[in-house]
């Protein structure tokens, strides 16, 4: 087995956060499941502390988010939860409130950000890889 301390060793190390945003796990959520499931355990404080611990170390913080354009090109509405996402006009559109990370993440201007307007994944046709 490798040696776990190299395997974590911060300089080669980054924490990614994905849509840990104010119109999806915040206060501007649109699906209040989701908002609800995220503060029934307590997501955001366990997340927040997370990065402050990579930052700490030196370990690489990068935030994968999404935004809409409000004319939806560049986001496929191939999935029936994207199309019944689209049904609400201001579903966390580029620019808007709703796009912005939830306050007690967007600390650190060393952070990276990774945007997307398509999909449910940050792995595919982003820059997250060119990134990290």
């Amino acid at each position: 087995m490798a040696n776990l301390q190299a395997l974590l060793d911060p300089a080669t190390t980054a924490v990614v956060t994905m849509e840990m945003q104010r119109g999806v796990v915040g206060d501007l959520a649109t699906i209040p499941e989701l908002a609800a499931a995220a503060t029934g355990v307590d997501l955001i404080a366990g997340v927040s502390r997370l990065v402050e611990a990579a930052r700490g170390v030196g370990a690489q913080v990068c935030h994968a988010t999404v935004s809409w354009r409000a004319d939806r090109l560049g986001t496929p509405l191939n999935t029936p939860m994207a199309r019944a996402l689209a049904h609400n006009p201001a579903q966390i559109l580029h620019g808007s409130d709703a796009a912005d990370l939830v306050p007690s993440l967007d600390t650190d201007s060393r952070d990276l950000r990774s945007r997307r307007h398509h999909g449910f994944t940050p792995f595919t046709g982003t820059d997250l890889d060119a990134l990290l």
